[in-house]
């Protein structure tokens, strides 16, 4: 066994954004440390596939589907978005928005990024920048910004339900699913280290999302 482990020494790099980094990866990453503690991780936040390809990472987290055909791609599930609000807020507003009174509640939206107006008009509802009272394009300052009650804001569903502080509105809105990829170099299949900690982000991935789409609130 402790041969095993000299052959699983050393360090794995991983890419994924600033939520996923600091919102998802964490947990499992404890478990994936008692699991193999000889394995040292580094993580490296942010959404630039870039990464990846310059060799900056081994292994990456993506929301979306890499067209590098020198890249081993894994698609591992599709998280659900949802649009969330602190009860204080709701409470402020007099009660949650409806698709009539959408301009009456403070909204959390992006600075330069159109991702959000873009939406909006594809589901029918014509709005500009400024239908956001709180704008930033870093999306884990967003999140934080729902969290405190700032504005109504968009927020992966298994995520948001291990949020206590979220409450979901304007659940007939169907928006978009993040797919969640996991992508790798293909010297992966060389490195029993790398090809071990794909595998088990894959399924803790896979997991983390369904429990978190079960219905029940998960800590």
């Amino acid at each position: 066994a402790s041969n095993q482990a000299g052959q699983l020494a050393g360090s794995v790099r991983i890419t994924a954004s600033d939520v996923v980094s600091s919102q998802v990866l964490p947990g499992l990453l404890a478990v994936l440390a008692r699991q193999q503690p000889q394995i040292q991780i580094e993580l490296v936040p942010g959404d630039s596939l870039s990464n990846l390809l310059e060799r900056e990472a081994d292994i990456a987290v993506r929301m979306l589907r890499p067209t590098q055909g020198t890249l081993i791609t894994r698609h591992i599930a599709d998280w659900p978005l949802g649009f969330y609000a602190h009860p204080d807020l709701l409470a402020a507003a007099g009660g949650p928005p409806t698709l009539d009174t959408l301009h009456q509640h403070r909204w959390v939206g992006f600075d330069q990024s159109t991702q959000m107006i873009d939406g909006f008009k594809a589901a029918g509802i014509a709005i500009d920048r400024r239908f956001f009272a709180f704008r930033c394009d870093n999306q884990l300052v967003n999140l934080e910004a729902v969290r405190q009650g700032l504005g109504i804001g968009v927020v992966m569903v298994p995520l948001a339900r291990r949020l206590p502080e979220l409450v979901p509105v304007l659940t007939d809105l169907v928006l978009p699913v993040l797919p969640v990829w996991l992508t790798a170099h293909r010297e992966l299949r060389a490195s029993r280290r790398l090809r071990l900690v794909f595998d088990f982000l894959a399924q803790a991935l896979a997991d983390w999302g369904a429990a978190g789409l079960d219905g029940r609130r998960r800590g």
